[in-house]
């Protein structure tokens, strides 16, 4: 079998506290094969942009992670990946049941930025219900 990408994939961006740098939005608009379909900071906005998206990028606090799970129980809601930093990791939020994936970032440079747009890329390309625990 083999897995391919929609094409352009479509990445919505949720992002409460405005971590993210205008980078990152020129990393997701200028590539081929994305297509940034929403950016926002607001909960109720980002569950109403899941529908357009094939992949979520949540960064987590506490309003990051509560909105990460609500997109995760989205019937055909998007793949969501969780990126945060230490204090995210400390606090579980990067462990959120049914994520794609968990980027961890302290610093939003431009390689760490296009780290994650790569982990967008990659979870679009995996089935349903891949186990990333490391569990088997």
């Amino acid at each position: 079998m083999v897995l391919t990408p929609p094409s352009p994939l479509r990445v919505l961006v949720f992002d409460p506290s405005a971590r993210f740098t205008d980078e990152l939005r020129e990393i997701l608009d200028g590539g081929c094969s994305t297509r940034l379909v929403g950016w926002t900071d607001d909960a109720e906005s980002a569950l109403e942009l899941a529908r357009s998206a094939d992949v979520a990028i949540v960064a987590t606090n506490d309003l990051g992670a509560e909105t990460a799970q609500r997109l995760i129980e989205l019937d055909d809601g998007p793949r969501v990946v969780v990126v945060g930093g230490a204090a995210v990791e400390a606090h579980g939020f990067g462990l959120i049941d049914g994520a794609a994936g968990f980027v961890r970032m302290d610093e939003p440079t431009p390689q760490m930025l296009r780290l994650i747009v790569a982990v967008v890329a990659l979870t679009a390309l995996e089935p349903e219900g891949s186990d990333h625990s490391g569990e088997n």
